[in-house]
């Protein structure tokens, strides 16, 4: 696997690089994200803009959290099934973006803020499993 290394015009970058233990390092940096009501006010939404990824949630903390878990499992999903991240860099498209944030700048409470996140990925899962017999 070769290592991925990338830089957005706006200063958020990834990097992937096989560690010698077999797993992947994932290094995320700098990504825009925006945190905004949804248009029913009752749950809050991430919207990424350097990764087309977005995450909801019930409060602020929530769906940072949400963010931040989904944004780690699908980073382990595309190196499980295609070896690396770069089919996962692309930009959200522009119609998402501009809705984010005309909701983010139309709404009250509304965060813009950058993310940031190092993760390893060990691609070769060993799972034991432990069938339990049937009841009597």
């Amino acid at each position: 696997m070769a290592v991925v290394d990338k830089i957005t015009k706006s200063g958020a970058s990834a990097y992937q690089a096989p560690h010698p233990d077999g797993s992947q390092v994932v290094d995320i940096k700098n990504i825009r994200v925006v945190i905004y009501p949804a248009p029913n006010g009752k749950r809050w939404l991430a919207q990424g803009f350097e990764i087309d990824y977005i995450s909801q949630g019930k409060t602020v903390p929530d769906v940072k959290r949400t963010f931040e878990n989904g944004l780690t499992a699908t980073i382990h999903q595309y190196i499980k099934a295609h070896g690396d991240i770069n089919r996962l860099l692309k930009p959200a498209p522009m119609k998402v973006c501009l809705a984010a944030l005309e909701h983010a700048f139309g709404a009250s409470g509304s965060i813009v803020a950058r993310f940031s996140q190092l993760s390893i990925h060990d691609v070769n899962l060993k799972i034991e499993y432990l069938q339990l017999p049937l009841a009597a």
